[in-house]
């Protein structure tokens, strides 16, 4: 854990998606297979997508995007993008960024989390086998059988992803001040 700041906090949506893509490019590189990118919600995550998967495509792995339903109408055109469940990974597949994968309802203590998502996800990392997956905030639960309300468990498949980029914010004790955690694949934690 580092406590100061050898790199300045992004300031746009773009210098975060370029953070977030070089971390996350660095894990791929060193042989991670299974990444994980966690960025501030709402806060450049289509472009942090968009520009992951170019640079993939750069690489010469044939990207697949996978989004949420809800989204995908604003994904309209864009080349090998579908929604889990909905599109099968190809063979000539190399990569594959799943965008917001969410699988937990919020609305009431008795809603119980979606298996569809929880489901299309495992098959998705079945059928990738020794290509790489790439999460952006993602926020999945386990689906737990028990007669009494638990807290969250995170699904177990969750342990093989690396945090090649994390980046959460907060306002600070003094107006103007922010307060951050950040961890950049390689580098160490930062706050």
């Amino acid at each position: 854990l580092t406590l100061a700041h050898p790199r300045p906090l992004p300031g746009t949506a773009e210098e975060m998606a370029r953070q977030a893509t070089r971390a996350a490019l660095a894990a791929l590189q060193t042989g991670h297979l299974r990444v994980q990118v966690t960025l501030p919600t709402g806060a450049g995550v289509d472009e942090t997508a968009r520009c992951l998967a170019s640079s993939l495509e750069a690489e010469g792995s044939r990207c697949r995007l996978y989004v949420p339903r809800a989204l995908l109408p604003l994904w309209h055109g864009a080349a090998r993008c579908s929604s889990l469940g909905l599109g099968d990974p190809q063979q000539d597949d190399g990569a594959f960024v799943v965008l917001a994968p969410c699988n937990r309802v919020r609305y009431s203590a008795d809603d119980e989390p979606d298996g569809h998502v929880l489901e299309s996800l495992q098959g998705l990392l079945s059928r990738a086998h020794d290509r790489p997956v790439v999460l952006i905030n993602a926020d999945l639960e386990a689906l737990v059988l028990s007669p009494r309300p638990l807290r969250p468990v995170r699904p177990m498949f969750m342990a093989d992803f690396v945090d090649a980029f994390f980046l959460a914010t907060a306002e600070g004790p003094t107006p103007g001040d922010t307060v951050a955690v950040r961890r950049a694949f390689p580098a160490a934690w930062e706050v």
